[in-house]
């Protein structure tokens, strides 16, 4: 009798872990939002990468955002449980794609626009550099709020 799973018998593929990943993590964005703002337009997170001196992977920064109620807020608006949902994502989702044998992200921008029908706009934006490229978290609110929006002006597909 052979065992069915959920594997696919197909190869796998880096987009096909970034898809399940990043429509979990925008998933979270938008009900951390949706807790914080009844009236959120933008909700976005900065990731970089923590990696030890060897080059190992060790854990994640974050830096969230949100636009709701004619103010904006960076930092501390989400709870402690939804701050550390957003680290195991990101962590299961590194450690796949290390295991399956692809490059990692190092830093990326993940994000949603709410349009005024409650439609939403998602958007991931990986970046590969060992300097996080332009999805640096800084120490400076400013720079940070300047990769916001970037990220928004960007608009890849998804």
């Amino acid at each position: 009798m052979e065992l069915k799973t959920n594997k696919p018998s197909y190869p796998l593929y880096s987009g096909d872990i970034d898809d399940e990943y990043s429509a979990a993590l925008l998933n979270h964005i938008i009900l951390a939002a949706n807790h914080a703002s009844r009236d959120w337009t933008r909700a976005a997170v900065l990731i970089n990468q923590v990696v030890s001196e060897d080059k190992g992977l060790v854990g994640a920064m974050f830096c969230p955002f949100i636009v709701g109620d004619g103010q904006r807020f960076l930092g501390k608006w989400m709870s402690d449980d939804q701050s550390n949902e957003i680290t195991r994502i990101v962590e299961k989702w590194q450690h796949r794609i290390g295991k399956s044998g692809y490059t990692n992200w190092s830093a990326i921008f993940i994000g949603v626009e709410k349009s005024d029908n409650s439609q939403y706009k998602r958007i991931w934006i990986p970046e590969y550099r060992s300097d996080y490229g332009k999805w640096h978290i800084a120490d400076s609110d400013e720079v940070n709020w300047w990769a916001f929006h970037e990220g928004f002006s960007d608009k890849p597909a998804f």
